[in-house]
C-alpha cells in the first residue's frame, strides 16, 4: 500500500448546538444568563466520534454518507481549518483543496488578475502562477471574458474559473468537496479528465460526494461515514452498493462487495430470500440464452457481444446505465467482453414499479450526457408507461448513445387465446418426466412473466432512432420455460437438442400465426441534437 499520507486515530469533533431565545425572550435570557450559558455549553452536536482510518500516498479515496454524517468535517480537519477535540491526525504532504471554488476572488478584478490573486492566496508565488496562467486560461474556456471583471460572471463562469485555478497548481494532497458538477457537460468531462490526470501523477486525492457513480469511476477505495463513525471501508463500487441498499434503494454497482455491518448482511439476506421466492424463468438459464443468441445474431456461431462489436460498437464504451428485473449475467457479459467498461445498475422488483420511483433511482446515478449506453432488461414493460423514464434516460445519454432493450412486448396473459393454452400444455406433456411438475402449467407463472405492454417499442421510437428489432419468441417463453429452466444444466449435452427443438417449434408457430412474438431485442441510438 505504501506510506500513509493521512491518518485519523480516535478522532472526535463536536460543535455547539445553539438555541434561539424565542421561548423566554431576551429579558429571560439576561436574567438567567449563567444558567443559559451553561445550558448552551452542555448542548453539543457530535460530528465525529472515535473516527479511525488511513489514506496512503497516491490513493484516490471517496468519502460517502448522508448529509450531516461528518464528511465535510473530515475535509476541514485534513485542511487544517478545524482542530479535533480528541484524537490524533497525521498529515504528510502539502494540502490543497477544491472546497470553495473562487474563494478570495475580487469582483472588480478581471478573471486573469484573479487567477494571479487566487494562486497567491493558495500559497504559490507569482512566478509559479505565471508559469501556469496560459494553461489555466485555456482550460477555463472563458475566452474573452477572462479579461472582464468577475462581477460580470455568471455563477457557472465563476466556478469554472475557480476550478481551473485550483487544478493547475501543484498538489501533494488534494481535497475535493462536491465541485465536479461545474459548467456544461463538455466542461464537466474536462474536469473529470483533469482529475484522472492528477490521479495518474501520484497525488493523493480525497473526494466527498453524493455522486456514487463518480466515486466508483475514479476512486481506489471508499469510506462510508454514518453518524460520525466509519460504517464500511473498501472497494468503491461495493461500498456504494451497500450504502444504497441500506438506504432503501435497489441499486447495484457491482457484484463484488466489501466489509459490511451486520445490518447490511441482514438486508442482503432478505433480498436473496426474495429472489429465491420468485419463480425462475428462461431469463435465468444460460443454456436457453445460448440458443436465444442465434435468433438475435442470425448465426449460431456468433455470440451477442461479437455481433454488437461488429455491427454497433466499434470501440469499447466507457460507462453504461442498466435497469433490469432479470438477467444480471447480461450486464456482466458486456463488461467481460469489453463492450462497456462498467455499469450503474438499478434493479426494479418483479411486481411493477412506477416510472416515478425508477426515475428517482436513476437521478441518484445519472448526469446529463454522461452515459454511453443504456440497457433495459425486462424493465420498461413492467413500469406501465415508460415515457417519463425514457425522458430521463435520453438526457443521461451522450450524443448517439447506444440503447439495448430486451423486453416483453406482448399482450397481457389474460388476453391470450385458448389455442395458445392448448399448445403450451400439449408441448408440456411431451417433455421428459423430470421436467414435469404438474399436469397443466398455463397461468402458473403470471408473477414471473410480467404484465407486458404493447407501448414499449413505440415509446422507444419516440425518443430514439431504432436501428434494429430482433423478435425472440412468444407464448412458450413464459409459461413453459419458467418451469423447465431449472431442470436444464448448461453442461448436460442432452438438453441442448431439446431446447433447440422448443425454440424452432415456437418460431414455426409464430410464422404461421398461431402464436405471436412476445419478446423483442430493440437496438437504438439517441438522436443527434435531441
Amino acid at each position: 500500500m505504501g506510506t500513509q499520507a493521512i491518518r485519523f486515530k480516535g478522532v472526535y469533533k463536536e460543535f455547539p448546538f445553539y438555541r434561539t431565545m424565542t421561548t423566554g425572550g431576551f429579558k429571560s435570557f439576561i436574567l438567567h444568563m449563567p444558567k443559559t450559558l451553561y445550558s448552551l455549553k452542555k448542548t453539543r452536536f457530535v460530528a465525529l466520534r472515535d473516527l479511525t482510518f488511513e489514506i496512503f500516498h497516491g490513493e484516490t479515496v471517496g468519502i460517502i454518507g448522508e448529509n450531516g454524517s461528518g464528511k465535510s468535517t473530515i475535509l476541514g480537519l485534513i485542511a487544517g481549518v478545524l482542530k479535533p477535540d480528541r484524537g490524533l491526525i497525521w498529515i504528510e504532504g502539502k494540502v490543497s483543496s477544491l472546497l470553495e471554488l473562487g474563494a478570495g476572488f475580487h469582483p472588480d478584478l478581471s478573471g486573469e488578475e484573479n487567477i494571479i490573486l487566487n494562486g497567491i492566496l493558495l500559497g504559490f508565488t507569482r512566478k509559479e502562477v505565471m508559469k501556469r496562467i496560459d494553461r489555466i486560461r485555456e482550460f477555463s474556456g472563458l475566452g474573452e471574458f477572462i479579461y472582464q471583471p468577475v462581477r460580470t460572471y455568471s455563477s457557472g463562469m465563476h466556478a469554472r474559473l475557480g476550478f481551473s485555478v485550483a487544478v493547475h497548481l501543484d498538489h501533494q494532497i488534494l481535497l475535493v468537496d462536491e465541485v465536479m458538477a461545474v459548467g456544461d457537460a463538455d466542461f464537466q468531462q474536462k474536469c473529470l479528465d483533469k482529475m484522472e490526470e492528477i490521479k495518474r501523477s501520484g497525488v493523493t486525492i480525497v473526494i466527498v460526494s453524493h455522486d456514487l457513480s463518480l466515486i466508483a469511476k475514479i476512486c481506489d477505495r471508499a469510506i462510508w461515514i454514518d453518524e460520525g463513525k466509519t460504517k464500511a471501508v473498501g472497494e468503491p463500487e461495493g461500498v456504494a452498493r451497500d450504502y444504497m441498499a441500506l438506504k432503501g434503494h435497489a441499486v447495484g454497482l457491482s457484484d463484488q462487495g466489501s466489509p459490511v455491518s451486520p445490518e447490511i448482511k441482514e438486508d442482503k439476506a432478505r433480498v436473496e430470500l426474495d429472489k429465491q421466492a420468485n419463480v425462475p424463468s428462461w431469463w435465468d438459464s444460460p443454456l436457453i440464452l445460448r440458443h436465444i443468441e442465434g435468433l438475435v445474431t442470425g448465426d449460431n456461431d456468433i455470440n451477442f457481444p461479437r455481433f454488437l462489436r461488429r455491427e454497433y460498437v466499434k470501440e469499447p464504451l466507457d460507462r453504461g446505465l442498466c435497469i433490469r428485473s432479470r438477467l444480471p449475467a447480461m450486464v456482466n457479459m458486456f463488461v467481460r467482453d469489453d463492450i462497456c467498461r462498467g455499469f450503474d445498475e438499478i434493479e426494479i422488483p418483479l411486481d411493477a414499479d412506477t416510472a416515478e420511483n425508477v426515475v428517482k433511482k436513476i437521478s441518484i446515478l445519472s448526469h446529463t450526457n454522461y452515459y454511453d449506453m443504456f440497457v433495459s432488461i425486462d424493465a420498461l414493460s413492467r413500469i406501465g408507461n415508460p415515457r417519463e423514464l425514457l425522458t430521463k434516460v435520453r438526457n443521461s445519454l451522450k450524443e448517439e448513445g447506444l440503447v439495448i432493450a430486451l423486453e416483453h412486448i406482448g399482450a397481457r396473459r389474460s388476453e391470450r387465446k385458448d389455442t395458445q393454452e392448448e399448445i403450451v400444455n400439449m408441448f408440456y406433456r411431451f417433455l421428459p418426466d423430470r421436467y414435469r411438475t404438474c399436469e397443466t402449467i398455463y397461468g402458473l407463472s403470471d408473477e414471473a412473466y410480467g404484465a407486458g405492454s404493447s407501448i414499449v417499442i413505440p415509446s422507444l421510437g419516440d425518443f430514439f432512432n431504432i436501428d434494429a428489432i430482433k423478435y425472440l419468441g412468444g407464448s412458450l417463453f413464459g409459461p413453459l420455460f419458467s418451469h423447465i429452466s431449472t431442470g436444464f444444466d448448461v453442461i448436460e449435452k442432452e438438453n441442448s437438442p431439446l431446447m433447440k427443438v422448443i425454440l424452432e417449434f415456437e418460431q414455426v408457430l409464430i410464422k404461421n400465426g398461431t402464436l405471436s412474438n412476445d419478446y423483442a431485442m430493440v437496438i437504438a441510438r439517441k438522436r443527434t441534437g435531441k
